[in-house]
């Protein structure tokens, strides 16, 4: 249906060309119902939009069909100095949207996201607040989790199209639409596949009979696809009839990725090891313009997990590999090659971290990755299936449902027609954040919850991009994740976390948490311990101590052919000036020690120190000396009363009341016990309290209750832990 007069609509969404694209392929299609509207796009300068909309719209720009506009804005730096200045710019750009709201009182607002999209959005919103403005908004959302602009204006959308299953969009508005395939790179369902496979390898100089993989990561290119690669190359092309053709990406203004170059200097590597005849079956290029011809060609792809290398490897039906770039928000290109994996339509190998270049990097696995490609390549039943599940997922029709939707919203026509959203369960590991998923990996370790085998693979692929990021916290909290999730196969990550000083003092801290709380007996984690003593900050010091005391007695047997070398290093820190330190290293000779006397007069140097805490620690000390034998009752409870006389002046509060009390089963124990803690903790205040805290020790001497301190304190420290 075609509007009886002209009317304006806005298109807005930018920054890159994965919002662009999508926005004029929308384009195209509302304008084959609507020929005679105007079209007028909103973007920032310097951005894809402004060179990529001129392309698309050139004859209409220049006839006045259409228009571009240009605001202010910038993405959301975070809780930074940056702030500010984003916060200029967002009124700024919001203000001047204000003014062409108003002056072209557009009929509808198609936005495909991005921060591009947001002075638009955000003033559109107050105009239909205040009543200055009746327009329709639409949203397309191309990844399987809403950007950050898009979650944002979803409650002020009237329509939100979305184009993988599973997207969080309230019912009421969500339209399962699919992504606008730009139709240069789509095969044209009308034609023979089979010859036009043939003719693109002909073309290629592609032997009919070759298993061609084509692998891309992008325009600009992606690292961790291009090494991947070309260290795969000596497994793949051992297969005389594989054939690689491989787009490294072309490096632009601004970005220090050289695809082409790094790809170069990695073959010098490895070249050596190659086929003599590898130059002709594997094919590098910095860019392709006949993609078209490439997806013809051949017999499996490797990409990234962007929304549009994906469907458009749906939409020519090849069988894929995708693998996702970690860290990005909302683990978009991980969301979206989950959900066409979780249909069979693809395979996906997660990113994990590389440490060989004595830093750390995301990487894949080049022997995974070589032997995921040439299982599929041998596999023409599999990779028949997975095209036939991808095609069903591309509908060439999406650019129309759109305009229909749009012209639904404006009451020119009725509700489309849309394809049923396939079902599928809700993600629990992709798209919550570094906290949540701390939080859900202590849980599991408490048996509270627990992980798939799949998520855990996930788990770990979030938890490798956090240790790739160059910051300051998220390397610390994917040592502390890596031990809460018990990630065995990520100790080698620990250990170099521990010990590169070029990582924050935080990540080397962490790195030992993670250690003790993986709780192996690893020979190695306590040589890395160890070394971590000599760390300039005590925080690390600290956590190394607690970390070997923990080691040590859950794994007491196990380690002892080390108690020699560890009590050696340790003993310095029994006098240390930071009164945790002092109490970890007590904990650590507790386990080392081979009798009471060789630990005496450490302890009781100790018990004069200003901290109750130190004193508590040697009470807990005592529990575990009495546990182990090398200790008898009598010597601790004088030991007791040496620590209370020595505490004179000081209030102690050891707060074992009823943790205590927990250890008598009968009612007079557990009234004595309630008393004897009355004392100690009013206690040593004056030569009274001790005379009666003899008196109390002898009368349970006498009458068989024996203070069991060992059984107590285990209680205690469970209770400590639970809490």
């Amino acid at each position: 249906m075609v509007m009886a007069q002209q009317h304006t609509f806005l298109f807005t969404g930018g920054g890159t060309g994965g919002h662009v694209t999508p926005a004029l392929a929308l384009a195209e299609g509302i304008r084959k119902k609507h020929p005679q509207a105007h079209f007028a796009y909103v973007g920032v300068r310097g951005k894809a939009e402004e060179s990529m909309v001129p392309k698309a719209w050139g004859e209409e720009l220049n006839s006045g069909k259409a228009s571009l506009y240009f605001v202010r804005s910038r993405g959301f730096p975070g809780m930074s100095i940056r702030l500010l200045p984003f916060g200029i710019e967002l009124v700024l750009g919001i203000l001047k949207s204000l003014l062409l709201l108003l002056r072209l009182r557009p009929k509808a607002i198609v936005a495909t996201g991005g921060y591009v999209a947001a002075p638009i959005l955000f003033a559109a919103y107050f105009l239909q607040k205040i009543k200055f403005l009746k327009t329709k908004i639409f949203l397309h959302e191309q990844n399987a989790v809403l950007g950050k602009m898009n979650a944002k204006a979803v409650d002020f959308a009237d329509r939100v199209g979305v184009a993988f299953p599973g997207t969080s969009v309230p019912k009421d508005k969500k339209a399962y639409v699919g992504y606008p395939v730009r139709g240069s790179v789509v095969v044209d369902a009308s034609q023979d596949k089979a010859k036009m496979r043939e003719q693109a390898r002909e073309s290629l100089n592609i032997p009919k009979t070759a298993k061609l993989v084509f692998a891309f990561g992008g325009s600009q290119g992606a690292r961790t696809i291009n090494r991947g690669l070309v260290d795969a190359l000596k497994f793949l092309l051992a297969d005389e009839d594989v054939y690689l053709v491989h787009g490294t990406g072309k490096q632009l203004k601004g970005n220090p990725y050289n695809g082409m170059e790094d790809v170069q200097n990695r073959l010098n590597q490895v070249s050596d090891s190659l086929p003599s005849n590898w130059k002709d079956r594997y094919r590098p290029s910095d860019f392709f313009h006949n993609m078209h011809t490439l997806y013809s060609a051949a017999d499996l792809v490797i990409c990234r997990g962007g929304a549009g290398s994906l469907y458009e490897i749906c939409a020519n039906g090849v069988a894929a590999i995708a693998i996702p770039k970690a860290g990005l928000p909302g683990d978009h290109q991980a969301a979206n090659a989950r959900s066409l994996e979780r249909l069979n339509a693809l395979r996906i190998i997660y990113e994990r971290v590389d440490l060989t270049q004595g830093q750390a990097v995301e990487s894949v696995d080049p022997e995974e990755l070589s032997r995921l490609v040439l299982s599929l390549l041998n596999d023409s039943e599999l990779r028949a299936t997975m095209v036939a599940n991808a095609q069903q997922q591309y509908d060439p029709k999406t650019t129309d449902l759109c305009a229909e939707v749009v012209d639904h919203l404006l009451g020119l026509g009725s509700e489309p027609n849309l394809n049923p959203e396939p079902q599928q369960s809700e993600e629990r590991i992709l798209g919550i954040n570094s906290t949540q998923l701390e939080r859900l990996l202590e849980r599991v370790r408490r048996g509270e919850d627990a992980l798939s085998e799949e998520e855990r693979r996930i788990a770990l692929y979030k938890i490798d991009g956090y240790a790739s990021k160059g910051d300051v916290t998220m390397p610390a909290r994917a040592c502390r994740m890596i031990g809460e999730g018990q990630f065995v196969e990520r100790t080698e990550l620990l250990h170099f976390f521990a010990l590169n000083m070029k990582a924050s003092p935080f990540t080397r801290r962490d790195a030992a948490v993670g250690m003790r709380k993986m709780n192996l007996p690893d020979e190695r984690s306590i040589k890395v311990l160890l070394q971590m003593l000599d760390d300039r900050y005590f925080e690390a010091v600290n956590e190394a101590l607690y970390a070997l005391s923990t080691l040590l007695k859950e794994h007491h047997s196990e380690l002892r052919h080390l108690f020699s070398e560890i009590a050696q290093k340790v003993r310095p820190f029994i006098k240390s000036r930071e009164f945790d330190q002092r109490m970890n290293a007590l904990a650590v000779f507790t386990e080392c020690a081979d009798s009471w006397k060789s630990l005496e007069a450490d302890f009781r140097f100790n018990y004069f120190h200003p901290k109750w805490k130190v004193r508590k620690k040697i009470v807990f000390c005592f529990g575990r000396l009495q546990e182990r034998g090398l200790i008898s009752k009598e010597e601790v409870e004088n030991e007791l009363k040496n620590i209370l006389t020595t505490s004179n002046g000081f209030e102690t509060h050891f707060q074992l009341k009823q943790e205590i009390k927990s250890i008598f089963e009968a009612s007079q124990q557990k009234l004595m016990i309630e008393e004897f803690k009355t004392k100690l903790s009013q206690g040593a205040q004056d030569k009274e309290g001790n005379h009666q805290l003899e008196l109390l020790i002898e009368t349970h001497s006498q009458h068989g209750k024996a203070f069991n301190v060992g059984k107590a304190l285990d209680i205690i420290l469970e209770k400590e832990r639970e809490a």
